[in-house]
């Protein structure tokens, strides 16, 4: 897995290409880019950040996976861009966990962070999925840099799992 850090619209991270860990500096839509799949996971997408990053990786080709706590703000932003939503609390684990597990990055843009980091992350390392953060307060960096160790480490999960998710997204997304 590979773990992420943004600043603004700029990460760092060690990325893995044939097989060699490299460590670079990325922008964060050049990582969206390297995606095998334009799909990713955009969590406060109703706020100010969260809307102008749906816009512009929409212009990008790229499809945001809007998701937020709130239905009534997500779902018309959503259907204006014509793109998928999902609602759920990032302290509903099962929800989060739900929701991580149909993409490889998600892009957390709910602030405060020190609210929101430490589950989206926990969880990002449960399915391996690749965590990115508009954040800029430096004690939630540090929070962050405390999870490096784990991240970098194999995600073990059940495959069975995984597997049916793709084969049956629609029921998938009815647990």
């Amino acid at each position: 897995m590979t773990f992420l850090r943004i600043a603004g619209f700029v990460i760092r991270g060690v990325l893995q290409r044939d097989g060699k860990k490299q460590g670079r500096e990325y922008h964060s839509l050049v990582v969206l880019f390297m995606m095998q799949s334009n799909s990713f996971l955009l969590y406060g997408a109703n706020g100010y950040s969260g809307e102008l990053i749906a816009r512009y990786a929409k212009q990008y080709e790229l499809e945001p996976i809007l998701a937020g706590r709130r239905k009534e703000i997500i779902a018309p932003l959503a259907g204006k861009l014509g793109l998928p939503y999902r609602v759920f609390d990032v302290d509903d684990t099962t929800a989060l966990l739900a929701a991580l597990w149909e993409v490889k990055v998600v892009m957390n843009a709910a602030g405060p962070f020190q609210f929101t980091a430490r589950q989206m992350i926990e969880a990002c390392l449960q399915t391996g999925t690749h965590y990115l953060d508009i954040n800029g307060d430096i004690a939630v960096f540090e929070m962050i840099k405390r999870y490096d160790e784990a991240a970098k480490k194999p995600v073990s999960c059940c495959c069975l799992v995984q597997a049916l998710m793709w084969c049956l997204p629609i029921a998938w997304h009815s647990i």
